[in-house]
């Protein structure tokens, strides 16, 4: 069970510290006071004109695809992010943490006959 923390939602977001790219397409980030359990959320800025492949949409939230951990509220509902308009509300969240922490050595297999 992860502890309650709450999202990270300022007007104005908190300082980052970039690093230099690990590669063309990812930039790592510092977030000073963000630790183990903090749910976070991602937004992209951008145009919108799918006939040059850009797809910008500031009011969906993203999924950090390098992130470890997700939390899938009550109220999750897939159907929001196909609808227009903001989907903060009902959309999966990142979570940060501790990669020291995780015990690989025990680590199980998932059940995938049990996933539906």
């Amino acid at each position: 069970m992860l502890p309650r923390v709450p999202v990270i939602t300022p007007k104005f977001p908190p300082p980052l510290v970039m690093f230099p790219a690990a590669s063309r397409t990812i930039w790592p980030a510092f977030v000073s006071g963000v630790g183990a359990g903090q749910i976070y959320e991602l937004r992209t800025y951008g145009p919108f004109e799918p006939d040059r492949g850009l797809r910008f949409d500031s009011s969906k939230l993203l999924l950090d695809p390098y992130g470890h951990a997700v939390v899938i509220l009550r109220n999750y509902s897939r159907e929001a992010a196909r609808r227009e308009g903001d989907n903060a509300a009902t959309a999966i969240k990142s979570v940060v943490t501790d990669p020291l922490s995780y015990d690989w050595l025990h680590k199980r297999m998932l059940d995938k006959e049990r996933r539906s």
